[in-house]
C-alpha cells in the first residue's frame, strides 16, 4: 500500500495536472483504499475531513450508488459508466466513468463529470416546451371553436363579423408566439456559433 502511495506522491507535474481539472479523478485500489483524489474530487463527493488517501471507500464516500457502482467495478474488472445524482451535494448530477488499470498500479480510475448545469438547461427547456405548448394550444383551440361556430346553419349573420374578427385576434397572437420563438431560436443559434468559435480560437 505504501508503495502505492509512494509512487502517486512522487508524480508532482501530474498531480499539478490532475488538481487542475475540472473533474473529479479518483484512484482506488483492489481493497476498495483511495490511493489518490484530486481537488475536484474532494469537493463533489463534499469530503470535510482532510486528505482522504489511504481511507476505504465506505468511510469517505456516502453516497450509496457511488458506493456500489465502485464495488461492481472492482469485482466485475469490466469498464462502467453511470449518470449519479449526489444529493448530499447541493442536488448535483454527474456522469461517472470507471475504468480498469493496468500494470503495477492494479484497481480502479473514477471520473466524475458534472453536469449539473445541463441537467438545469434540460429542465428550463422542458418547462419551456410545455408552456410554450399551452401557449400555442389556447389560440388555436379559440380560433377552431369560433371558426366552427360560424359555419353553423342558425348562426346568426350579424355575429359573423364579431366571430371572425375574434378568430383574426387569435390568429394574430399566435403569429406573434411563433414569431418570437424564431427570434429566440435565432439568439440561440448565434450564441452556438460565438460559442463556437471560442472553442476553435
Amino acid at each position: 500500500m505504501s508503495n502505492h502511495l509512494e509512487s502517486f506522491n512522487t508524480h508532482k507535474e501530474r498531480d499539478a495536472v490532475l488538481s487542475s481539472m475540472t473533474e473529479g479523478i479518483l484512484v482506488i485500489d483492489n481493497n476498495k483504499k483511495i490511493l489518490m483524489i484530486n481537488d475536484s474530487g474532494i469537493a463533489y463527493l463534499n469530503i470535510e475531513s482532510g486528505n482522504p488517501t489511504g481511507l476505504f471507500i465506505k468511510d469517505v464516500i456516502k453516497d450509496k450508488k457511488l458506493q456500489s457502482f465502485i464495488n461492481t467495478l472492482i469485482n466485475t474488472k469490466v469498464p462502467q459508466k453511470k449518470e449519479i445524482r449526489i444529493k448530499k451535494n447541493m442536488n448535483r448530477f454527474f456522469i461517472v466513468n470507471g475504468t480498469i488499470l493496468q500494470g503495477e498500479q492494479m484497481g480502479i480510475l473514477v471520473v466524475l463529470s458534472d453536469i449539473t448545469k445541463l441537467k438545469q438547461l434540460e429542465k428550463v427547456r422542458q418547462d419551456f416546451v410545455a408552456n410554450v405548448s399551452h401557449e400555442l394550444k389556447t389560440p388555436i383551440t379559440s380560433i377552431v371553436g369560433f371558426l366552427e361556430t360560424v359555419q353553423q346553419k342558425n348562426f346568426p349573420k350579424d355575429k359573423r363579423k364579431s366571430f371572425l374578427k375574434k378568430a383574426l385576434k387569435h390568429s394574430n397572437r399566435l403569429n406573434a408566439i411563433i414569431d418570437d420563438l424564431l427570434w429566440l431560436s435565432k439568439i440561440e443559434s448565434m450564441e452556438d456559433s460565438e460559442s463556437f468559435d471560442l472553442i476553435k480560437q
